[in-house]
C-alpha cells in the first residue's frame, strides 16, 4: 500500500505531555460553523473539560502498511503498557503480511496473481474480511470498490502520474471492479474472472486496526490509541478517561479545527491535498471514483467515525467520491455519522450528518452515547 498521510493528527497539547510522560487536565473547546444537509447553523459549544488521567504513557513509533504507526498505552506498570504495545504492532505487522499488496507473498497479492478461472482458497480472516468488502461496495452504490489495481497502473498513481485515454479506460471499467470476481461465500473461495487487482489501500488500515480487538483485554487498566497513517482506533478501560485526537484542516494540515473526544471505535479521514499532483496542467487527485475511472473531483476533506475501523477506512473513502452533496444525503439515509471540510471564500465550512451532530457537534464525545 502507498504511504498515506491523513487530516488526522495527536493533538499539540497530548504531543507536548506525551514528552513529558504526564497526561494533565485538558480543556476542549469546539466553535464551528456547521450545517446538517447543507442548513447552515451556528454552534457555539459551552467550554467542555475532561480531567485525563496523569498516568505514564507508552508510545511507540513503527514504519508499517507504507506508512508510520503510532501506539500510545496509558494506565497499568510500565511493564505492562510496553507488553501491550508490542502485542499491538506484532497484531498490525501480521496483517500487513496478509494484506500489502507490495509484498508478492502476501494473501492478497497471491490472490491478485492467481490464474484466471482457478478457485483460491481464502483464510478465515481474509473471507470475513471480504465479506465486508463486497458489501461496503454494493451498499455505496460502487463508490467503493477496491478492485481497480489495473486502474491504479494506467493513471501511473504509484509514480508520476499520466493521463491515460478513453481507450485506455473503457476496456478496464467494463471488465473491472468486484464484479471480476466470483466470491463464494459459503466455501471462502474466490475465482477470478478477468485480470483485475484488489488493491487494499482504502480497506487494509481498517482491518488492521479492526485486528486488535480483544488484546487489551489481558492486559487489565490499560488503555490504547493506535494512530495508523491517520486513522485512529481507540479503547479506553473502565474509569479511564478518553482519548484526544485533532482534526486538521483540509488546507493546511498543521492547523487543527476541532479536537474529538473518542472513547471507543475509530475515525477515519479521505482528502487528497498531499498526494495529488499536476499532469500536463491537470490536478490528479489519488482517490479514483470507481464507478467511472478517473480520480474524484478534490474538495477538501471527510471525516468519518464508525464502532468498526474497516468501515470508517472504507466509508471515507466512498464519501470522498461521493462528494458532500450526494455523499451527505447518503451519510443522512444510512445513519452514518460523517463530517465534510473544505474551503470556500477563504472560509472553513462543515457540512455534517446528523448522526455526526448528536455524536459530537453537541459536545459529547464519539461513542459516549
Amino acid at each position: 500500500m502507498p504511504p498515506d498521510i491523513s487530516g488526522l493528527r495527536a493533538p499539540a497539547s497530548l504531543r507536548k505531555v506525551l514528552r513529558s510522560g504526564l497526561l494533565p487536565a485538558l480543556f476542549l473547546f469546539f466553535s464551528i460553523h456547521c450545517a446538517a444537509l447543507g442548513r447552515p447553523v451556528e454552534i457555539q459549544e459551552e467550554s467542555h473539560r475532561e480531567e485525563l488521567d496523569a498516568a505514564e504513557v507508552t508510545v511507540r513509533e513503527v514504519f508499517l502498511m507504507g506508512t508510520v504507526a503510532t501506539i500510545q498505552v496509558r494506565g497499568a506498570e510500565p511493564s505492562s503498557r510496553r507488553k501491550l504495545a508490542a502485542d499491538l504492532i506484532t497484531s498490525l505487522e501480521r496483517t500487513e503480511d496478509e494484506l500489502s499488496t507490495w509484498r508478492r507473498s502476501s494473501e492478497l497479492s497471491r490472490l491478485n496473481q492467481a490464474q484466471i478461472g482457478a478457485q483460491f482458497a481464502l483464510s478465515d480472516s481474509t473471507c470475513e474480511m471480504l465479506k465486508s468488502v463486497f458489501d461496503l461496495s454494493q451498499r455505496t452504490g460502487g463508490a467503493f470498490d477496491p478492485a481497480i489495481g489495473r486502474l491504479i497502473e494506467v493513471w501511473d498513481l504509484q509514480g508520476q502520474g499520466r493521463i491515460p485515454g478513453e481507450t485506455e479506460l473503457k476496456p478496464l471499467l467494463d471488465r473491472g471492479g468486484l464484479k471480476g470476481f466470483d466470491f463464494r461465500r459459503a466455501s471462502c473461495e474466490v475465482v477470478r474472472r478477468v485480470d483485475t487487482t484488489i488493491d487494499a489501500g482504502a480497506f487494509g488500515k481498517g482491518e488492521a486496526l479492526d485486528r486488535l480487538d480483544g488484546i487489551g483485554s489481558r492486559f487489565e487498566n490499560s488503555s490504547w490509541q493506535v494512530n495508523l497513517g491517520g486513522q485512529v482506533r481507540v479503547s479506553v478501560a473502565p474509569g479511564h478517561a478518553p482519548w484526544i485526537v485533532e482534526l486538521a484542516s483540509p488546507e493546511d494540515r498543521e492547523s487543527t479545527v476541532a479536537e474529538i473526544v473518542l472513547s471507543k471505535g475509530s475515525i477515519a479521514t479521505s482528502g487528497s491535498l498531499l498526494r495529488d499532483r499536476w499532469v500536463e496542467g491537470r490536478r490528479i487527485g489519488h482517490l479514483l471514483d470507481p464507478r467511472t475511472g478517473i480520480p474524484a473531483k478534490y474538495f477538501g476533506s471527510v471525516a468519518v467515525w464508525h464502532r468498526s475501523a474497516l468501515q470508517a477506512d472504507a466509508l471515507s473513502t466512498a464519501l470522498f467520491v461521493m462528494g458532500p452533496k450526494d455523499g451527505l444525503e447518503w451519510a443522512e439515509r444510512e445513519a452514518v455519522a460523517a463530517c465534510y471540510l473544505f474551503m470556500e471564500d477563504g472560509v472553513l465550512k462543515v457540512l455534517s450528518s446528523s448522526e455526526f451532530q448528536k455524536m459530537f457537534v453537541k459536545g459529547r464525545g464519539f461513542g459516549e452515547r
